[in-house]
């Protein structure tokens, strides 16, 4: 059985083969190709849905779009600051949605690399990955607040904490509620259409980590 691995370096961004039998130890790992960028590489990639692309930013400034089979540049878009959040795509692979430290949330074109728009919101920390409702066509991220952005860039609405979010979100299954942890201390639920709180839990600490739902949701 083979599998790909991706590595996150320092700097780089390598791909690792790894092929294990089914019984007996795994065979080592061979470097299949590895991509240099001039900082460290924070933002966990994302593969476009043929599998032939994959999109990750760089504390370098730098959205990348690399070829998963050579490790070549397919594109790369400067920012103004670095890029720690991880890219999400639309449904359709047509366009990735990534934010970055110079406060503003992109949308890119993912066979050419050109800005579709950018959403600028008011703290330059954006560390929160972005997740996009199917249905609803919405965007939903948090940074200096939590915000609901149209797929065409525009604000739907803005939930205002009492602290920073860099917690990436989870929707629910059906779409109505989206779940975001705070530097407050909460954890939040909020309605999708309107960003009305549903309900709020209070923790013993600022929330890093991200929401993940049970199966029966």
């Amino acid at each position: 059985m083979s599998a790909t691995w991706i590595s996150l370096l320092f700097c780089s961004l390598a791909v690792l083969a790894k092929d294990s039998l089914a019984f007996g130890p795994p065979a080592p790992s061979q470097l299949i190709w590895k991509h240099r960028t001039y900082n460290m590489v924070e933002s966990i990639p994302t593969l476009s849905p043929d599998g032939n692309t994959l999109y990750v930013g760089s504390d370098d400034f730098h959205i990348y779009a690399l070829n998963t089979t050579t490790g070549g540049t397919v594109w790369r878009y400067k920012t103004n600051s670095m890029v720690t959040a991880s890219p999400t795509l639309s449904p359709d692979g047509n366009t990735v949605y990534v934010g970055s430290w110079d406060s503003n949330m992109y949308a890119l074109n993912t066979t050419t690399g050109d800005l579709n728009w950018n959403y600028t919101t008011g703290m330059h920390y954006f560390r929160s990955s972005p997740v996009l409702s199917p249905t609803k066509n919405i965007l939903y991220v948090g940074s200096d607040k939590f915000y609901a952005l149209t797929t065409t860039g525009e604000l739907v609405w803005q939930f205002t904490a009492r602290s920073y979010i860099t917690s990436s979100p989870a929707l629910s299954s059906d779409g109505n509620t989206v779940y975001v942890g705070s530097h407050d201390k909460y954890i939040y639920a909020l309605n999708t259409d309107t960003g009305d709180l549903i309900w709020k839990y209070g923790t013993a600490g600022s929330v890093f980590s991200s929401p993940t739902l049970s199966p029966d949701g």
